[in-house]
């Protein structure tokens, strides 16, 4: 199992060294499944202990993989090139306009009044393409901010601005480049929940090394400082820099978690917890260190007592 998370990652490694918005977002959804295996198998883990003639991971394994989920210099450095590559696309189009017309930039059949049209058009892509190229800079400077808070401030809204004239000066954002330019907010969410993610999976190694030495997992995660962790991996939603959350180790399910994109703390109970009120908007990003099976059994047999107990009442 571990040779295959290892081959996942290289594979998404693989995939975001192409500079383009597409093959990040590839990259990324490679590596969520990847995070998910690692979740999965909290529970399956065998170090340096043959079972069931199952050849286990040792334990240099299992530190090599926490030190890569660690080093996210690489992924950042991704994420800045889909950016540029983009931008660089952008431009291109503009190269094309100057050589072909809008027309057959765009794909489109020129009749005579297009031809007319272009000279008058032409400022308007430019301007709309400059605007494209602005706001894949803004990107940039966003992920490379140390939390979604931050990085929220400096990204547009996303709000739908098309007017009549808005449509008319902007040709470029409402019809080829609209759907990435408008979604410039959730690529950058999107990012920072992937760090969260990544961090978490890296703090789950950690706690399953932890427990193979001490047969327990830590009672806080600064018992893992500096010996497992250099230091607690902060949580990219939190507004005040606070670290990835740890819910009391004589839980069950056990469970490590990101205050999400609200920055308020709802203890760990993710968007489907059945836990959660009925009117409740905020969630939490859970990582659950006991596998995904047995939180559903956990969160199903809860539900179930909280029925009975609406009943007998």
């Amino acid at each position: 199992a571990l040779r295959t998370i290892h081959d996942a990652i290289a594979f998404s490694e693989a995939i975001e060294s192409h500079p383009t918005v597409i093959s990040n977002l590839v990259a990324k959804a490679c590596y969520g499944m990847t995070f998910t295996l690692i979740e999965d198998l909290m529970t399956g883990f065998n170090i340096d202990q043959v079972t069931d003639g199952i050849q286990p991971a040792s334990r240099g394994q299992v530190e090599a993989l926490l030190a890569k989920l660690l080093d996210e210099s690489g992924t950042r450095s991704a994420a800045v090139a889909s950016c540029y590559g983009d931008g660089a696309s952008y431009l291109r189009f503009l190269e094309l306009v100057d050589e072909q017309g809008i027309s057959a930039a765009t794909g489109m059949r020129a009749g005579f009044a297009d031809r007319l049209l272009d000279p008058l058009r032409k400022p308007l892509y430019t301007l709309d393409v400059v605007h494209a190229v602005r706001l894949q800079a803004q990107i940039v400077t966003a992920i490379g901010l140390p939390n979604w808070p931050r990085a929220d401030a400096c990204i547009p809204s996303g709000e739908d601005r098309r007017s009549v004239l808005h449509s008319l000066t902007h040709p470029v954002t409402d019809s080829m480049f609209g759907s990435l330019l408008r979604s410039a907010r959730s690529r950058v969410q999107s990012h920072f929940r992937f760090r969260a993610n990544r961090r978490m999976a890296a703090t789950a190694l950690a706690i399953l090394l932890f427990e193979h030495d001490h047969g327990r997992r830590p009672s806080t995660l600064v018992e893992m400082v500096p010996m497992y962790l250099p230091h607690i991996p902060l949580d990219p939603f939190s507004p005040d820099g606070v670290g990835i959350r740890y819910l009391a180790v004589d839980l069950i399910p056990s469970v490590l978690y990101s205050v999400g994109p609200d920055g308020e703390d709802d203890a760990g109970l993710g968007k489907f917890d059945l836990r959660r009120a009925s009117d409740s908007t905020g969630y939490d990003i859970p990582f659950q260190l006991d596998g995904r099976e047995r939180w559903r059994e956990a969160k199903m047999k809860a539900a179930s007592e909280e029925a009975v107990a609406d009943d007998e009442d």
